[in-house]
């Protein structure tokens, strides 16, 4: 019998819905009902590239298949991001006009380009660089925040933008410039954010903020390559940082509040309600996991969360919005399930989106509507917006679009360890998922009683679980090392132990509090949620408790980018392509082993040195060396303690060259294990002495620059305050540092100083700015340390000789 040939045409691998509608218009048979599978979209577009692009007909065959999955979309937040890394990247800053122009000669050659050709395909993806690159400027331009760049002490009238409590009985305020007096500042922050004694957390968003206050530029990073303050403050509009002499005067806003103030009066009284019901660290804790407010909580709670790996509960994002936009969703789905009517006549689980979609939003609006927080809640809303289009929820599709929308938005927080964690996380549990339920489908038990399928659903929710936190913790482990340079050696443990209660006790009672407050019920909620809390915190304390390695040294950048393709490959592709991803992940594993740690850092303010000791202890300059930044290089070095200097008259070293520094009034003097001298000079003073018998003098103070008559090199406290912290890399090549060295200019101190070499031993200096020519640089050169000034003399006390009339009407 021979086969019919309508079934042929349609089960041929080339057929598809247009052979099926002209075999209907030519025959009797009615093929449209038999199930045809649509040509993809990106079929038409792709068929023609992989020919060209490669000989290899398997992986032609690959790549062909990857695009019909979607992955050419998947792919364009990739492109569009590396633009906005390289303008950031940049050591001076582009023009607007050349920018435009070359994404106009990029877009004209797009459309000349002949349709699926390769040549297409490298226009779209440099076109998509020049877009996020552009967005990126635009960025920059928009915010133009002034910064300010030196000490000064002035009165300052301001409005009040948000008040925080933090720790050691402290208020932060963010405070909108209005005046500035005595000295009037020509170029004065438009917004500080400062910090002032008591509580002050109840001020109105809004009102009149005087008084005299102390500020300071904002710092850079503690090390190269590492967290740039000035960088997040120029884009979150702060120019300046610095604390109140004194008690700040108030006086409440008469006028109407702004939307912006409104929302904030009722964050503050929210978070201050909270506090009311639940007292105490614990109450700290609840309050900052509803409103945000995160500085009441102590800093034994924030140290415990961050060993134990849930320090990611603190910080309102994906997991939290997800739990109360999850818990309320469900609740309403619950509710009509026992009104059987209306389940027939509404669309119930569009119902359920849309209320979970207000709850995403209004949980944003409470907890302040930080970055973090915004990003979480567009991806929250595009996912569930899917769902009102009958689309799926869950996407790597949806992600692309949600990373799509916070880039053009929010460029700079690419560069950030909240996008690039949160999203790492998703996509790696997204990919995770996404194989889970193909292989349930091809392995389901077939239980028949209840209690088989009470242990399989049991088992599927451990074995979940236990995925979920392993499959997270990989995904942001190499972001986390490199902004952090710590680790969470039982991560994993904790957060299988923390989840249950987070998702079953503490959020689920959260949004019950909330829906419950109106009415004035909530008090029967908070001691749930206060116990939930207090369990996650016994348990945090626990887990911190077990110790173990959790420093991870400086993680270098091409070891980041290498991690971050393998990840790409490994969660965007599904057929056997993204085994790829395996080979930069060996070469950033290579990389890894083949670092070198610094010798020696010195501050940006010119005030601590540091060196690693032949014992791997931190010799440190200052015995009241600032703990932030010591703990911080610590981790660089992954040293095993701090070691303080030893105070004597007589600048000596051991001869073991075991010891760290030896100070006296004005000189600190050590000797690196491998025979470097090194000096730091505190006062002018000893200048002279500390060039007669070291290698490389440090000037620790401000004013005109230091020379040496000798063979000594200098690194001036101008050249810190331009370059900020400078790290010292021990050269192991002695060819390589001859030729450094004879390359290197004269010394002139008005440079930046790359390369220090004796006799034995040569050094390469990495700072943490190699130019100032960016916005968020620029404030820097302004100091009177980078202008070789000597600091503005205190002014003197006044002595109050009366006036005459004591005693007298």
């Amino acid at each position: 019998m021979a086969a019919h040939p309508v079934l042929e045409a349609i089960s041929s691998p080339a057929a598809d819905e247009r052979t099926a509608i002209l075999l209907d218009l030519n025959g009797p048979f009615q093929p449209l009902a038999v199930p045809v599978p649509p040509k993809p979209f990106e079929t038409a577009k792709t068929q023609n590239v992989f020919p060209e692009l490669l000989k290899v007909k398997k992986l032609n065959e690959l790549l062909f298949r990857e695009a019909e999955l979607g992955a050419s979309f998947l792919f364009w937040p990739i492109w569009f991001g590396c633009g906005i890394l390289i303008y950031f990247s940049l050591e001076n800053e582009p023009k607007t006009q050349n920018i435009m122009a070359v994404c106009l000669v990029l877009s004209g050659l797009f459309v000349l380009s002949r349709s699926g050709s390769l040549w297409r395909l490298t226009i779209s993806v440099a076109f998509l660089g020049c877009l996020g690159f552009a967005a990126a400027k635009l960025e920059a331009i928009r915010f133009s925040t002034q910064m300010m760049g030196s000490e000064i002490t002035t009165r300052i009238t301001g409005t009040l933008k948000h008040a925080e409590e933090i720790t050691r009985g402290r208020t932060r305020l963010v405070i909108d410039l209005i005046l500035t007096e005595r000295p009037q500042l020509k170029y004065a922050p438009d917004r500080i954010r400062v910090s002032a004694i008591g509580n002050l957390a109840n001020l109105e968003a809004g009102s009149t903020v005087k008084g005299l206050v102390k500020l300071f530029a904002l710092p850079g990073p503690v090390q190269p390559n590492g967290y740039d303050f000035a960088f997040e403050s120029y884009f979150d509009g702060v120019g300046a940082a610095g604390f109140f002499l004194g008690k700040p005067q108030f006086e409440p806003r008469t006028g109407v509040k702004t939307t912006t103030e409104t929302i904030e009066i009722i964050r503050s009284d929210l978070t201050s309600y909270i506090r009311s019901k639940v007292p105490g660290e614990i109450g700290a804790v609840v309050a900052a996991l509803i409103t945000g407010v995160r500085g009441a909580v102590s800093d034994a709670d924030n140290e415990a969360l961050r060993r134990s790996g849930l320090a990611h509960v603190m910080s309102i994002s994906g997991l939290h919005l997800a739990l109360a936009a999850g818990v309320l969703i469900a609740g309403i789905r619950l509710g009509f399930a026992f009104f059987q009517p209306l389940v027939d006549v509404l669309p119930v689980k569009k119902i359920a989106a849309s209320a979970g979609i207000a709850m995403a939003i209004l949980y944003c609006l409470l907890s302040g509507s930080e970055v973090a927080t915004v990003r979480s809640t567009i991806m929250i809303v595009v996912m569930l917006g899917a769902v009102l289009f009958d689309r799926p929820a869950i996407t790597m599709r949806n992600l692309a679009i949600a990373a799509l929308i916070l880039m053009a938005v929010w460029p700079h927080e690419i560069a950030g360890p909240g996008f690039q964690m949160s999203f790492a996380a998703t996509a790696g549990l997204i990919a995770i998922y996404r194989w889970w339920a193909n292989w349930q489908v091809t392995h389901t038990d077939k239980a028949v009683s209840l209690i088989e399928r009470f242990f399989i659903g049991t088992r599927n929710l451990v074995l979940a679980t236990v995925l979920t936190s392993t499959v997270a913790g990989l995904a942001t482990l190499p972001f986390g090392a490199f902004h952090f340079e710590r680790l969470s050696p039982w991560g994993t443990l904790s957060n299988l132990l923390a989840l249950p209660a987070i998702s079953f006790v503490v959020m689920p009672s959260a949004v019950a509090a909330m829906l419950a407050m109106p009415f004035g019920l909530d008090g029967f909620v908070w001691p749930v949620m206060a116990f939930g809390v207090k369990a996650m915190l016994y348990l945090a304390h626990t887990i911190a408790a077990f110790g173990g390695p959790d420093a991870t040294g400086t993680i270098p950048v091409p070891v980041l980018l290498l991690s971050t393709f393998s990840l790409v490959c490994l969660c965007l592709l599904q057929t056997k392509l993204k085994w790829v991803g395996l080979v930069p992940l060996s070469l950033a594993l290579v990389l890894l082993t083949m670092r070198s740690y610094p010798a020696a850092l010195i501050d940006e303010n010119a005030k601590m040195v540091a060196f690693v000791t032949s014992e791997n202890n931190l010799a440190v300059s200052s015995s009241r060396a600032d703990s932030f930044v010591t703990k911080n290089w610590q981790r660089t070095v992954q040293a095993n303690e701090i070691e303080k200097p030893i105070n004597s008259a007589d600048v000596t070293l051991p001869a073991d060259n075991k010891a760290g520094f030896v100070c006296n009034k004005t000189l600190c003097y050590a000797r690196l294990p491998d025979g470097l001298r090194l000096i730091y000079v505190k006062s002018p003073e000893g200048v002279e002495q500390a060039c007669q018998i070291s290698d490389l003098v440090i000037q620790g103070f401000s004013g005109p620059a230091t020379f040496c008559s000798t063979n000594a090199q200098v690194i001036t406290s101008s050249m810190l305050a331009k370059g900020g912290t400078a790290a010292l890399y021990a050269i192991t090549n002695p060819k390589t540092a001859n030729e450094n060295h004879e390359n290197q200019a004269s010394q002139n101190q008005s440079r930046l100083l790359s390369m220090i070499k004796t006799e034995k031993v040569a050094y390469k200096i990495e700072w943490s700015y190699d130019a100032l020519n960016r916005p968020w640089q620029a404030h820097r050169v302004f100091s009177r340390q980078a202008r070789n000034l000597e600091p503005k003399p205190k002014p003197e006390k006044q002595k109050f000789i009366g006036t005459g009339l004591q005693g007298k009407v």
